[in-house]
């Protein structure tokens, strides 16, 4: 029964969750111990914070592919552990945003009440997100791959681009203007490559599971599994070795 599973289920799905995910979480977890093993402050725990839930989130999705690959296909497993993966890799984005608001406004000092009106906030809107009416569609009658309609990826769309990309790229640009060292600067456009890399990263999985276009599921199996850790490497020397 596994065997006749893992034919049903496409080799590009299996390629992005098992081999590049796996590598995606090894990657973070050398980040995360290089972060908090140098300091361990608000600002490096905003920023471990987005590495250590979008890890979680995809070890939640491995689960799920094992637990099917074992012939695991109970709903009252299977829904949950879905969801949860995508609740935590949308909501992971927020620790870039908050970090980059904590550094531009260091001076100042932004409280970390306003830091979690913020974090609670985008929570919710995830989880709203995510129960937006045939959003997704998930079954046994379709393999279990998730489905998502095209109403709901431009909600999400629209959702990420306003809270998530748009403010990354304001601030990036206010720290950019307010630093004048020339090798600060040039890690901060490090850093603005990698999260306008892992940006369009994330636009281009909820194009995946959107647009089921053979050609195109193969082409982005292969740039994920390319620019993922390039664009989440660049964050890390963009400005946590600097922290």
């Amino acid at each position: 029964m596994t065997i006749q599973l893992i034919f049903q289920l496409e080799w590009t799905r299996l390629f992005n969750i098992l081999i590049s995910q796996s590598f995606i979480i090894l990657i973070f977890a050398i980040i995360i111990y290089k972060v908090l093993a140098r300091r361990t402050d608000r600002a490096t725990l905003f920023l471990s914070g987005f590495y250590i839930t979008i890890s979680t989130g995809l070890i939640f999705n491995i689960t799920f592919i094992s637990l099917l690959l074992g012939n695991v296909t109970t709903n009252s497993i299977l829904y949950p552990i879905y969801y949860l993966s995508s609740f935590l890799t949308i909501f992971a984005f927020i620790f870039i945003v908050i970090f980059l608001i904590h550094i531009y406004n260091i001076q100042s000092v932004f409280s970390i009440k306003k830091s979690l009106i913020i974090i609670i906030s985008y929570a919710i809107i995830c989880f709203l997100v995510l129960v937006f009416p045939a959003g997704i569609t998930i079954n046994e009658a379709n393999n279990w791959t998730p489905i998502y309609s095209w109403e709901f990826l431009i909600f999400l769309y629209i959702i990420f681009s306003f809270i998530i990309f748009m403010p990354t790229l304001i601030y990036s640009y206010k720290l950019l203007k307010m630093i004048q060292a020339p090798s600060l600067r040039k890690k901060l456009k490090q850093l603005i490559m990698g999260v306008i890399g892992l940006s369009v990263l994330f636009y281009g999985v909820i194009l995946y599971n959107t647009w089921h276009n053979p050609l195109f599921r193969v082409v982005w199996s292969l740039l994920t599994f390319i620019f993922i850790i390039p664009s989440s490497i660049f964050i890390y020397y963009g400005i946590a070795q600097n922290l």
